[in-house]
């Protein structure tokens, strides 16, 4: 009975070792899984400081999460800006600040449930040049994760489920030379801080539960949606561009759905303005937003007025069908 005694005080004391070391190596861990994630997302270098998980508060906060430009010979002309810019111009994107409120035994289980998420101080730079443009490599590699299934190689991953996602405080730093096919001119480089703007808060982030590349490439193509709802009127033909792109990589449907979740139906109409082609037609001004991605934004500026008139009542001049004052319209 002695030997039974012993091999159980051995198997405990491994479990415990086990545990300890696990708790030990927690951050490291961490740090390599959003590393990894978000390298395989967008196809390019990736650094993250540090990802410190503290076991006893229940928190977990991402330090100084760094997504490369993707390489190219358009990266050339960072090398004319103003030094101020220079530095942020290296970088896709950089997450500032990143929290997230957890449960360990749920971190440490293959299926990761967060309870909330906040993502603050991001800095994404847009760059295009001679015909080339930053967004469209990076979409283009998350355009992976847009089928019914991710890619195999996120098989080993685990799985990751946010049931509250709160992005805020963007900062956007932009370069764009002249592009005609657009009819857009040069801008640049500048800045323009969102700030001021409503925080995003987004609910079931890969619900059911879905590789922690898949939470990067929704995350990322999120922000670029809310970025170009919010510079349309800034930036013209430029976001244009960037609206195709996203619209090529995650469906018209699903563009429409991520501006009506972000409570974006006041930047509709200068996305109107540009004509942008949501596959059944372009957006619409007025009353009748949208007839091309399954009503999923249509009526968020209040939808059609008084459709049900009675037979022979007269309608008010603004009652009457709504042609769509901007389809089709791209004023710059």
């Amino acid at each position: 009975m002695k030997w039974l005694l012993r091999i159980g005080l051995v198997v405990v004391l491994l479990v415990v070792v086990a545990a300890v070391a696990g708790f030990i190596l927690i951050d490291n861990i961490a740090t390599a899984a959003v590393q990894k994630g978000a390298a395989f997302a967008t196809q390019t270098d990736v650094a993250v400081e540090k990802v410190d998980v503290q076991v006893f508060g229940s928190t977990a906060t991402i330090i100084n999460l760094d997504i490369s430009n993707p390489d190219g010979d358009y990266l050339k002309v960072i090398e004319t800006f103003p030094e101020e810019y220079q530095e942020a111009f290296k970088s896709f994107l950089i997450l500032g600040n990143g929290t997230a409120q957890i449960t360990i035994g749920k971190v440490l289980s293959d299926k990761i449930e967060i309870d909330k998420v906040e993502l603050s101080d991001i800095e994404i730079s847009l760059v295009g040049k001679d015909g080339k443009k930053n967004y469209e490599i990076i979409l283009e590699a998350l355009k992976r994760f847009q089928g019914d299934a991710p890619p195999k190689e996120t098989e080993s991953e685990k799985q990751v489920f946010i049931k509250e996602l709160i992005i805020s405080n963007i900062t956007v730093y932009y370069y764009f030379d002249e592009d005609p096919a657009l009819g857009a001119i040069a801008v640049g480089p500048k800045k323009i801080v969102m700030a001021d703007k409503e925080p995003m808060v987004l609910k079931d982030v890969g619900s059911g539960g879905v590789p922690m590349s898949q939470i990067t490439a929704d995350i990322i193509t999120d922000i670029m949606v809310q970025v170009t709802a919010n510079l349309a009127g800034d930036l013209g033909g430029h976001m244009k561009g960037l609206a195709n792109s996203l619209i090529d990589t995650i469906g018209a449907g699903k563009f429409g759905e991520t501006l009506g979740e972000l409570g974006l139906g006041d930047s509709l109409e200068a996305l109107g303005g540009l004509g942008i082609d949501l596959g059944d037609g372009v957006i619409k001004g007025g009353s009748d937003l949208i007839e091309g991605t399954g009503g999923a934004i249509k009526g968020l500026l209040g939808g059609k007025k008084d459709e049900e008139k009675k037979e022979g009542e007269d309608k008010p001049e603004e009652d009457k069908e709504d042609k769509g004052v901007l389809e089709g319209l791209n004023p710059f």
